[in-house]
């Protein structure tokens, strides 16, 4: 029946939807999405809907005769370059172009469709590798399905949708392979290089991997008139020619991830993992159950027994069993998880080439099972037997989600002992192995979407849309106080969605993709901002001179919580908002000492200077002077202003004494220690602050221990009352040294919040156990008397007639004396200044901003941006798709043998 090509992709097409159905019945049929509420709808939703729009943009742009393609966009964060914020998630790939054509309000549908799409091409990918190595019919069918329902594809889809592309990429690239082996042309290989790395520099890494690792095993078996180094040769010379058609995504995405900070974050690496890892290892090659660091396997139980009988059989298939034995210790050892995911942290995400793998074992063995002999079949059902029996055992591993799974184990093989017995038909029992497979997804299925994981992180439909169209925060758009003005929002439900802003093209302050401009991280942790990693920070912590000095004019937050809103900031209008059929009141405030875009120091201080001050002090100090290093290569100090050291600044902040009330059973107070011994204990901070001022708490070199918490991050919940119904609540996301993105930061300080009377506690939970060290926790106030006449200073001179395009500012200035241009926009090499015609270098000023040095005088200033090694990316594209075109001519102008 499945001998015919058209009858199978019928039959595939149909298993498909049927197994589709299995693995996430619960969301079809209860109304849910298929956007969670972690990474899917923070990132890859946004992400979605932005390259619609975006794509759609550029179309009518194109049509209207306006052929700039805009590469930075300042609603994405701070400002920031398109293609290395998105790539990782949208840009690249295939499928998303889908969203030229959906709208805001469907892309909810797309975003599941997508999801559809990748595994149903998955699996059909995998059909066509296994056709094009002669195999046939119902095993190939089995394989397929088997190599789309494992747990890494059920932990993938609902975490980070696009880490299904690779399982689709992978047989390509392998059938490519196999095409230069046969000496066919090497179009199709080049082209799913080249899309491999265009779609996913990350995933890529690992493919190339997989890539020469097959090349090694598939030329060891070949023999022919081409010598070994010359075909290694031919192929590399292939495999690189679709890498250089796709450097102009690549070399830019490089450029930024070799700035980016969690680059250069240091990781700890141990030789093996803790000791619970390896039984729940050896378990989860048929369970849903995922150790750590993604070793998610979960393979239907049908593939153990085709290993099983594979391992039984002496002397055959030496060179498959060699290479299975390699895969589990790569797996089984964290330095292999830290080479395949980058030298980065341990993650074995790799696994989906080992489930490719796994499930091509049993292609090729599937018809062996129901041939065993009785001796054989005893075997597998007596190390079947044994797992089970160990399940129930072992209280550890006595679980529903062990135990079925291994019922289901022992049904296969006894459908295949049936069947080696001549008591079923070959045809009946892969029938049975196929509806066996659906049970077995569809339960795997059920414990890892269990009760409570479809409660607290999935959405019904709509949702995540409306969430969009109706936040509160599209109606700043009808209220901008100047060509350039951003936002800041208190922590509410849409803090799910930090890059809002970029969907509803908003300037904003909050941003969560993976890489990040590395000057923004570094002025938050001169700060001692308390979110601890560079790619993902929710606002400036609603301190008043960072909310001036980055041009934000207006805060948003519930009516309820208006406590949050900072100094100078006056309500303006309010929104209605009903959140599952409750009504919800917004405020908008203006910022009344908004400092527009472009304003002009005419003091600085020298980065040497500033690098001695506090955090606090640091936040002051650039409310007068700009921080510049003057060692910078485009200083030239005939255009500086006057020069100041911290001594010649006010500093207005004052330590405050006070006294700490604990829970003395819970919590112990030992010199510079916090010794925790029950989860989410408190401690409370009496004090006496000033009127008028800002109240901050600061923790110096924070460190924790806890020997069951390593690699740890640790909440500490920071409350300020100042009624029963008024309070501001922060939280510290504090990490330790082992976990995946510590990089060195140990300070940190919270704004507790501004009050016009004095506030008087402070209420500390810790939400783990274990001793928390610190040289110092101060409380400290900032009145806020200087603050009205800095910022009125520095709105005295600032930069006119701003009209932004794409890649383009232009503007106007006119300045009675010499002063420093700071702009807030983050610092990148890609932007370039010309003042009145003529280039002039970009400085970096505040540590994070872009500056320029300007004479007294009347000046017109342009600024362009292009990404830092897209030029050089697009000449190596270029000479990349001059080969492609070269070889794709000749294969096509005369037969000839690649090899």
């Amino acid at each position: 029946m499945l001998s015919n090509k058209k009858n199978y992709y019928l039959v595939y097409t149909l298993c498909f939807q049927i197994l589709f159905i299995a693995m996430f019945w619960k969301f079809i049929f209860s109304g849910y999405s298929f956007i969670s509420t972690e990474d899917p709808e923070a990132q890859h939703y946004i992400a979605l809907v932005y390259w619609g729009q975006y794509l759609r943009s550029l179309f009518f742009s194109f049509m209207s005769g306006n052929f700039s393609i805009p590469l930075w966009d300042f609603n994405i964060g701070y400002g920031a370059d398109i293609l290395s914020a998105l790539h990782y998630y949208i840009i690249g790939d295939p499928l998303a172009l889908l969203s030229f054509f959906v709208p805001l309000k469907y892309s909810q549908f797309l975003f599941s469709l997508l999801i559809f799409l990748r595994l149903y091409l998955a699996g059909l990918a995998f059909s066509l590798y296994s056709f094009k190595m002669k195999a046939q019919g119902f095993p190939v069918l089995l394989g397929s399905l088997i190599y789309i329902s494992c747990s890494f594809i059920l932990y993938s889809v609902f975490t980070q949708p696009f880490f299904l592309n690779p399982l689709i990429y992978l047989p390509l690239l392998f059938i490519g392979a196999e095409n230069i082996f046969e000496g066919k042309s090497p179009i199709f290989f080049i082209t799913m290089v080249f899309i491999s790395l265009a779609s996913n520099f990350y995933f890529f890494y690992m493919l190339s991997i997989f890539i020469f690792v097959y090349f090694f095993i598939r030329q060891a078996r070949r023999s022919g008139e081409c010598p070994a180094f010359l075909y290694f040769f031919k192929f590399t010379g292939y495999y690189l020619t679709g890498f250089l058609c796709a450097c102009f995504i690549f070399i830019p995405n490089l450029f930024s991830l070799m700035s980016a900070v969690r680059k250069q974050a240091q990781f700890s690496l141990d030789w093996l993992y803790p000791l619970k890892f390896y039984p729940e290892f050896l378990y989860s090659f048929i369970t849903v159950i995922a150790p750590s660091n993604w070793t998610a396997l979960g393979y239907c139980a049908v593939s153990l027994i085709v290993i099983a009988a594979l391992f039984i059989k002496r002397g055959v298939q030496i060179k498959i069993k060699a290479l299975f034995i390699i895969f589990l210790c790569l797996l089984a050892f964290p330095p292999a998880g830290q080479f395949f995911n980058g030298f980065s942290y341990v993650s074995n995400r790799w696994v989906f080439a080992f489930s490719f793998f796994v499930s091509f074992i049993t292609v090729l063995n599937l018809q062996k099972i129901i041939s065993l002999g009785a001796r054989e079949i005893k075997i597998i059902s007596a190390l079947c037997a044994l797992y089970l029996l160990c399940a129930v055992i072992f209280a550890d591993f006595r679980a529903a989600q062990i135990i079925i799974p291994g019922i289901i184990l022992l049904c296969f093989s006894l459908f295949a002992f049936l069947c080696s017995a001549k008591k079923i038909s070959v045809e009946k029992t892969y029938m049975v192995f196929i509806l066996l497979l659906f049970i077995n997804a569809g339960v795997n299925s059920f414990f890892v979407y269990d009760e409570d994981y479809v409660s607290k992180k999935l959405k019904y439909w709509g949702q995540p849309t409306d969430m969009i169209l109706k936040s509160p925060i599209k109606e700043i758009k009808n209220d901008e106080k100047s060509a350039f003005s951003r936002y800041e929002k208190q922590d509410f439900e849409e803090d799910r969605y930090p890059n809002i802003a970029a969907a509803l093209h908003i300037k904003g302050i909050s941003f969560y993709f993976s890489l990040a401009n590395p000057y923004i991280f570094k002025f938050l942790s001169e700060m001692d901002y308390f979110e601890t990693t560079d790619y993902l920070y929710l606002g400036l912590d609603e301190r008043t001179m960072l909310d001036s000095l980055f041009n934000v004019g207006h805060f948003i937050t519930e009516r309820r919580n208006s406590i949050y809103a900072p100094f100078g900031f006056e309500a303006s209008k309010s929104y209605e908002k009903f959140n599952g059929g409750l009504r919800v009141l917004y405020n908008i405030y203006e910022n009344k000492k908004f400092i527009p875009f472009g304003y002009v120091y005419k003091k600085f201080i020298n980065r040497q200077e500033y690098e001695k001050l506090t955090s606090l002090q640091k936040q002051q100090a650039l409310m007068q002077a700009a921080a510049l290093d003057i060692k910078d290569e485009a200083f030239d100090k005939s255009f500086a202003p006057l020069e100041v050291k911290g001594a010649d600044l006010d500093f207005v902040e004052r330590g405050i004494d006070y006294q700490m009330k604990n829970q003395p059973h819970l919590i112990k107070f030992e010199g510079n220690s916090i010794s925790v011994s029950t989860p989410n204990a408190f401690a409370s901070l009496f004090f006496k602050g000033l009127k008028n001022s800002e109240t901050y708490i600061r923790f110096q070199n924070l460190s924790y221990k806890n020997e069951n918490e390593k690699n740890t991050k640790i909440q500490i919940v920071i409350t300020s009352s100042e009624s029963a119904k008024a309070k501001v609540l922060k939280v510290i996301d504090f990490i330790t040294p082992d976990y995946f993105w510590y990089v060195g930061k140990n300070d940190y300080m919270v704004n507790a919040g501004y009050s016009a009377d004095f506030k008087e506690e402070i209420v500390l939970r810790f939400e783990k156990d274990g001793v928390f060290k610190y040289d110092k926790i101060e409380i400290i106030s900032l009145p806020m008397e200087n603050y009205e006449k800095q910022a009125t200073a520095l709105r005295q001179t600032t930069l006119q007639n701003v009209k932004v395009s794409a890649n383009e500012i232009n503007a106007e200035i006119s300045l009675k004396e010499n002063g420093i241009l700071c702009l807030s926009i983050p610092y990148s090499k890609g932007w370039k200044a010309w003042v009145d015609g003529k280039e002039q270098d970009l400085i970096r000023v505040n540590t994070a901003m872009t500056g320029l040095l300007l004479k007294k005088g009347f000046f017109k200033i342009t600024l362009k941006y292009t990404s830092p090694g897209l030029k050089i990316g697009i000449a190596l594209s270029c000479f990349g798709f001059a080969i492609f075109a070269f070889l794709f001519f000749i294969s096509k102008r005369r037969k000839m043998r690649f090899f």
